[in-house]
C-alpha cells in the first residue's frame, strides 16, 4: 500500500495475515542458513551492486569494472 491508496486498510491486513506463516518460514530458513555458516567461521557482508549505468546522481563517481 503507498501513499495516496485508495486501498482500505482492513483488507489489506488482511491480505498481508495471508502472507504471514510463508513469511516467517523464510525468516527461520534464512535465520538457520546465517547461523550454520557464522558457526564455520564465515562473515556476512553486504557488498554494492554493480549496474550497468552509474547513478544519475552528479557526486555519485562511478567504478568502471572489467
Amino acid at each position: 500500500m503507498s501513499p495516496g491508496s485508495k486501498t482500505e486498510i482492513p483488507q489489506e491486513i488482511i491480505r498481508l495475515k495471508s502472507r504471514r506463516p510463508a513469511l516467517v518460514v523464510r525468516a527461520k530458513v534464512l535465520q538457520a542458513f546465517r547461523s550454520c555458516l557464522a558457526h564455520k567461521g564465515y562473515l556476512e557482508v553486504e557488498t554494492p551492486y554493480i549496474v550497468p549505468a552509474p547513478a544519475p546522481e552528479l557526486h555519485i563517481d562511478p567504478i568502471s569494472v572489467q
